[in-house]
């Protein structure tokens, strides 16, 4: 239940279990109004209450579990919905002068203001943004609060007479993304202008292509051992077939990968950052520790578990280790390889969401906390059925 009467423990131990979601809300039944908030990361301390027929909310500050005072938050929210209902509310000076600079905002700064809300976006995410507010403003200068519906999907009919449908709609969902954090960090309360463009899809949406590649089922076996054969003989220089195995072996995405380092690997489980920015920790079989000892012995000295050949950070394109391999897949064709093959081994998809770090919305946090034993044994199984 996200309803319940708040007391310090009660909101420890709730956001505790609740530290695999995003997009949550957790409310007080003794104060209406009061709430806790996590949308990607970090939890907030915050009021949304219905008056007068206007929805109302607002974030006071951020939740930390050893410091939360119950009684002064619910203190805080009577005093604020007081003057909600009395005309006299404000946020406080520092709030306003924030707010006001949001506001006004041009589109461009939208993308580095997403980056600092979210510090744990890849790169590539983050290029993926800048080229849509580029190609959402054709490089000319636009306030965010001037993004209308209209505005939207004249952009994207421009962008389909020069590139793809994927890149298309790469731009909508960007653009979505970085609408809405504006309007949070705004506290704007209006629609997001890409809504009314997917809501109804048909005639507005040109369909991307459909993305449904995978290592079919007799060739699984013989491209892991050819990546394998490769990272050995290239030793030093082979880190990336090391990081496509371990991207075959897990399931997660080329980014979530290539970004560990070593303050991230324990000794039975490691913990990346998902492609949102939260982190989430899996269990580490003995062929994923085989990979990890291989690459701490060829780079003892570096902080990435993945580095590159050239500079000081990791390794970001695996294209050629791919090709090099005599397979048409992509990266995220090893990811269906690994839902589609734990699918037919008959692991269920909660403890499948719970590997690759896919959010659980529709699922008792008692379920899942009796799965969570058993992720060690299911990663096993799922390798041996890729390997067999």
């Amino acid at each position: 239940m996200n309803s319940f009467k708040f007391t310090a423990t009660a909101c420890r131990s709730r956001t505790a279990d609740l530290a695999d979601t995003t997009n949550v809300i957790l409310r007080d039944t003794e104060q209406r109004g009061l709430i806790l908030r996590k949308q990607k990361r970090d939890w907030v301390v915050a009021f949304e209450r219905k008056i007068r027929g206007k929805i109302w909310r607002g974030s006071l500050y951020q939740y930390d579990p050893r410091n939360f005072n119950v009684a002064a938050a619910r203190d805080e929210v009577v005093q604020i919905m007081g003057e909600i209902t009395a005309g006299t509310y404000q946020a406080n000076r520092e709030t306003r002068g924030k707010v006001a600079t949001i506001k006004d905002m041009s589109a461009a700064d939208i993308a580095e203001l997403h980056h600092r809300v979210n510090p744990r976006l890849s790169d590539k995410t983050i290029r993926s943004y800048r080229y849509a507010i580029r190609y959402l403003t054709d490089d000319k200068p636009r306030l965010m609060r001037d993004v209308t519906t209209t505005y939207v999907q004249d952009a994207y009919e421009r962008l389909l007479t020069t590139h793809s449908a994927d890149t298309a709609n790469q731009m909508l969902r960007s653009v979505k993304a970085l609408w809405n954090t504006w309007a949070e960090e705004a506290e704007v309360d209006s629609k997001n202008p890409v809504a009314a463009i997917t809501a109804r899809k048909r005639g507005r949406v040109v369909p991307s292509r459909s993305r449904e590649g995978a290592l079919a089922p007799d060739r699984r076996k013989g491209w892991y051992e050819a990546a394998e054969a490769a990272a050995v003989r290239h030793g030093p220089t082979g880190t990336a077939y090391n990081a496509l195995m371990m991207l075959f072996l897990t399931g997660y995405r080329a980014e979530e990968v290539l970004g560990l380092t070593w303050d991230d690997i324990e000794v039975d489980r490691f913990t990346t950052t998902l492609k949102g920015g939260a982190r989430h920790t899996r269990p580490v079989t003995a062929r994923l520790q085989a990979i990890l000892d291989r690459q701490r012995m060829f780079h003892p000295n570096s902080p990435w578990v993945f580095p590159a050949r050239v500079g000081d950070g990791h390794m970001g394109d695996l294209r050629k280790a791919m090709g090099n391999l005599g397979e048409k897949v992509t990266n995220h064709d090893l990811r269906r390889t690994y839902m589609g093959t734990a699918d037919l081994a008959g692991i269920s998809t909660v403890a499948v969401k719970l590997l690759i770090g896919h959010s659980i919305t529709d699922i008792t946090e008692q379920y899942i906390k009796s799965i969570r034993p058993q992720l060690p044994k299911l990663a096993v199984q799922i390798e041996d059925a890729l390997l067999s």
